[in-house]
């Protein structure tokens, strides 16, 4: 397929180049043909779901009965609507860890990040990483929301690497390069990242990170930095507040990270130099939904600096 140029786009192309399409929308479509050729996408994402969820496309190439693997329904889906569109969509999966057995078929589900940033060797954080680009890379992902850069440096998730933010970085670095190493983008996420006294939930409220620039700078900020630095393709933003960078308020409430110039643009692409892909976490958690409607909320997600809006 020859790639169009920017100029010969249509305005809804280039919008639809914004749009991350949630892969469980899918199950209210039900002309494919239609909804695609209005509705043109940047990337597909999908958390694995039931097989349902693929009828509209599956109907359309005679297999009505649902009975195939859900990877090569994944795969026809893509196909699919990828007929429909001047530019293909990017396949994307948050797969932390691996393709769930549960949630596709006969993969193999890896170590948790925890687990792995334990044994504190770089080396084997890249063969994880390319064992499991090349799982992905062979069920037609091309794009993974991971690794989780996410430390609050006082309490331990599994799902990122090490509360150590030396040994976190060297093994986020060494993580990115792996995945990249098989042909699939890599996304550090949650920038900023969390508090480590603040667990508020975005899906649900406002969460906010509340330590002072120097401490982040030195802290989850070197971490990201260094995610950078390594050449990770995309960032995703969290939902929270960073009052130290940013206190402007909108109707009593300050603006999170995604809604802010001074985050997005200001710190993270000119001071910290990162010139990849920025993304949101969920544009449905109520830490956005709160402060705007969603009409607004995508133009002044994109108006903050915001590439793509999941």
């Amino acid at each position: 397929m020859m790639r169009p140029r920017i100029e010969d786009l249509t305005l809804r192309e280039k919008i639809g180049q914004t749009v991350i399409f949630r892969h469980k929308l899918l199950e209210k479509i039900t002309d494919v043909e239609e909804y695609f050729t209005n509705n043109p996408i940047g990337a597909a994402w999908t958390l694995g779901v039931r097989k349902e969820t693929y009828r509209a496309i599956e109907t359309k190439l005679g297999n009505q009965e649902l009975n195939g693997r859900r990877d090569d329904m994944w795969i026809n889906y893509v196909n699919t609507i990828n007929q429909y569109m001047r530019i293909p969509a990017i396949p994307v999966v948050d797969a932390k860890n691996g393709l769930e057995p549960n949630k596709f078929d006969d993969h193999a589900e890896l170590p948790t990040h925890g687990g792995l940033g334990a044994t504190r060797d770089p080396e084997l954080a890249f063969r994880y990483g390319k064992s499991l680009g090349e799982d992905l890379h062979s069920t037609g992902f091309r794009w993974l929301w991971s690794p989780v850069a996410d430390n609050t440096g006082r309490y331990f998730n599994t799902r990122c690497m090490s509360c150590d933010y030396e040994n976190n970085r060297k093994m986020l670095t060494a993580f990115i390069r792996g995945v990249q190493s098989a042909g699939v983008a890599t996304c550090a996420k949650h920038f900023p990242g969390p508090d480590p006294y603040d667990d508020r939930d975005a899906h649900f409220c406002t969460a906010s990170y509340r330590q002072s620039f120097e401490t982040w700078k030195n802290t989850q900020g070197r971490e990201f930095q260094a995610c950078i630095e390594a050449g990770v393709d995309s960032i995703m933003v969290g939902h929270l507040t960073f009052k130290a960078v940013d206190d402007t308020c909108v109707n009593d409430v300050l603006l999170p990270a995604p809604l802010s110039h001074k985050i997005i643009t200001g710190l993270l692409k000119e001071q910290m130099g990162f010139k990849g892909v920025v993304l949101t976490d969920d544009a449905d958690m109520k830490s956005l939904t709160a402060i705007y409607s969603q009409e607004k909320l995508y133009v002044e997600l994109l108006r903050a600096g915001i590439d793509m809006v999941l």
